[in-house]
Protein backbone atom coordinates (compact mmCIF):
# COMPACT_ATOMS: atom_id res chain seq x y z
CA UNK A 1 0.00 0.00 0.00
CA UNK A 2 2.79 2.43 0.90
CA UNK A 3 4.58 1.83 -2.41
CA UNK A 4 1.33 2.32 -4.34
CA UNK A 5 0.53 5.57 -2.52
CA UNK A 6 4.08 6.75 -3.17
CA UNK A 7 3.68 6.24 -6.91
CA UNK A 8 0.28 7.93 -6.97
CA UNK A 9 1.44 10.93 -4.94
CA UNK A 10 4.78 11.60 -6.67
CA UNK A 11 4.44 13.49 -9.94
CA UNK A 12 7.87 12.39 -11.18
CA UNK A 13 6.77 8.74 -10.96
CA UNK A 14 3.96 9.54 -13.41
CA UNK A 15 6.54 9.54 -16.21
CA UNK A 16 7.10 5.84 -15.51
CA UNK A 17 3.49 4.67 -15.63
CA UNK A 18 1.17 7.15 -17.37
CA UNK A 19 0.70 5.83 -20.90
CA UNK A 20 2.13 8.17 -23.55
CA UNK A 21 3.24 10.90 -21.12
CA UNK A 22 6.24 12.77 -22.56
CA UNK A 23 6.95 15.23 -19.77
CA UNK A 24 5.49 17.13 -16.84
CA UNK A 25 5.49 20.87 -16.31
CA UNK A 26 5.04 22.21 -12.77
CA UNK A 27 6.66 24.31 -10.09
CA UNK A 28 8.89 21.86 -8.24
CA UNK A 29 9.33 24.29 -5.35
CA UNK A 30 5.67 24.11 -4.27
CA UNK A 31 4.41 21.21 -2.14
CA UNK A 32 2.01 18.67 -3.59
CA UNK A 33 -1.24 19.63 -1.88
CA UNK A 34 -4.76 20.71 -2.80
CA UNK A 35 -4.62 23.40 -5.45
CA UNK A 36 -1.30 22.23 -6.91
CA UNK A 37 -1.28 22.65 -10.69
CA UNK A 38 0.65 20.67 -13.28
CA UNK A 39 0.54 20.05 -17.01
CA UNK A 40 0.87 16.58 -18.52
CA UNK A 41 2.42 16.82 -21.98
CA UNK A 42 1.55 14.07 -24.46
CA UNK A 43 2.69 13.91 -28.11
CA UNK A 44 -0.70 15.16 -29.35
CA UNK A 45 -2.00 17.28 -26.45
CA UNK A 46 -1.38 18.95 -23.12
CA UNK A 47 -3.63 18.33 -20.10
CA UNK A 48 -3.87 20.98 -17.42
CA UNK A 49 -4.53 19.30 -14.05
CA UNK A 50 -5.21 20.68 -10.58
CA UNK A 51 -4.96 18.47 -7.53
CA UNK A 52 -8.30 18.75 -5.71
CA UNK A 53 -7.76 16.39 -2.80
CA UNK A 54 -5.44 13.79 -1.34
CA UNK A 55 -7.03 11.60 1.29
CA UNK A 56 -4.99 9.09 3.26
CA UNK A 57 -6.28 6.65 5.81
CA UNK A 58 -4.83 3.43 7.14
CA UNK A 59 -6.26 1.22 4.39
CA UNK A 60 -7.07 3.75 1.69
CA UNK A 61 -5.33 6.41 -0.39
CA UNK A 62 -7.34 8.65 -2.74
CA UNK A 63 -6.21 11.29 -5.23
CA UNK A 64 -8.80 13.58 -6.84
CA UNK A 65 -7.65 15.54 -9.88
CA UNK A 66 -9.59 18.23 -11.75
CA UNK A 67 -8.68 18.22 -15.44
CA UNK A 68 -9.15 21.13 -17.79
CA UNK A 69 -12.32 19.97 -19.50
CA UNK A 70 -12.46 19.47 -23.25
CA UNK A 71 -14.79 21.67 -25.28
CA UNK A 72 -17.87 19.51 -24.71
CA UNK A 73 -17.64 19.45 -20.91
CA UNK A 74 -17.96 21.97 -18.11
CA UNK A 75 -16.09 19.93 -15.53
CA UNK A 76 -13.97 16.76 -15.52
CA UNK A 77 -12.67 14.95 -12.42
CA UNK A 78 -10.73 11.72 -12.08
CA UNK A 79 -10.52 9.90 -8.77
CA UNK A 80 -7.79 7.28 -8.31
CA UNK A 81 -8.24 5.13 -5.25
CA UNK A 82 -5.89 2.58 -3.71
CA UNK A 83 -7.38 0.19 -1.14
CA UNK A 84 -5.55 -2.33 1.02
CA UNK A 85 -7.37 -5.66 0.73
CA UNK A 86 -5.77 -8.32 2.95
CA UNK A 87 -2.58 -9.30 1.10
CA UNK A 88 -2.80 -6.93 -1.88
CA UNK A 89 -3.72 -3.41 -2.94
CA UNK A 90 -6.52 -2.65 -5.39
CA UNK A 91 -6.25 0.49 -7.53
CA UNK A 92 -9.33 1.83 -9.30
CA UNK A 93 -10.37 4.93 -11.20
CA UNK A 94 -13.65 6.79 -11.32
CA UNK A 95 -14.68 9.62 -13.64
CA UNK A 96 -17.12 12.43 -13.00
CA UNK A 97 -18.02 15.07 -15.52
CA UNK A 98 -20.64 17.66 -16.31
CA UNK A 99 -21.63 18.03 -19.95
CA UNK A 100 -22.41 21.26 -21.74
CA UNK A 101 -26.17 21.29 -22.47
CA UNK A 102 -27.36 20.01 -25.84
CA UNK A 103 -23.98 19.02 -27.35
CA UNK A 104 -22.17 17.51 -24.35
CA UNK A 105 -23.38 13.99 -25.16
CA UNK A 106 -20.88 14.06 -28.05
CA UNK A 107 -18.11 13.65 -25.46
CA UNK A 108 -19.46 10.19 -24.61
CA UNK A 109 -19.62 9.31 -28.28
CA UNK A 110 -16.29 10.74 -29.47
CA UNK A 111 -13.81 10.98 -26.59
CA UNK A 112 -14.76 9.14 -23.41
CA UNK A 113 -13.63 5.71 -24.61
CA UNK A 114 -10.20 7.01 -25.67
CA UNK A 115 -9.59 8.85 -22.39
CA UNK A 116 -10.72 5.91 -20.25
CA UNK A 117 -8.55 3.56 -22.32
CA UNK A 118 -5.52 5.76 -21.68
CA UNK A 119 -6.18 5.72 -17.93
CA UNK A 120 -6.77 1.97 -17.83
CA UNK A 121 -3.53 1.32 -19.74
CA UNK A 122 -1.74 3.62 -17.32
CA UNK A 123 -3.09 1.67 -14.34
CA UNK A 124 -1.95 -1.58 -15.96
CA UNK A 125 1.52 -0.03 -16.38
CA UNK A 126 1.46 0.94 -12.70
CA UNK A 127 0.48 -2.61 -11.73
CA UNK A 128 3.46 -4.04 -13.62
CA UNK A 129 5.83 -1.60 -11.90
CA UNK A 130 4.43 -2.27 -8.44
CA UNK A 131 4.60 -6.04 -8.86
CA UNK A 132 8.32 -6.00 -9.63
CA UNK A 133 10.38 -7.52 -6.84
Amino acid sequence: MEKTAGYLADLEHMLEWVHGLSRLEYDRSTPLQSGHHHVCVFPDQELSITLDQVLQEQNEFVVVNRLQPPALLRELLIVIKAERLNDHTKVSETWAYTRIPLVGWLYDLLMAKKVRGLVRQSLLNLKVILERP
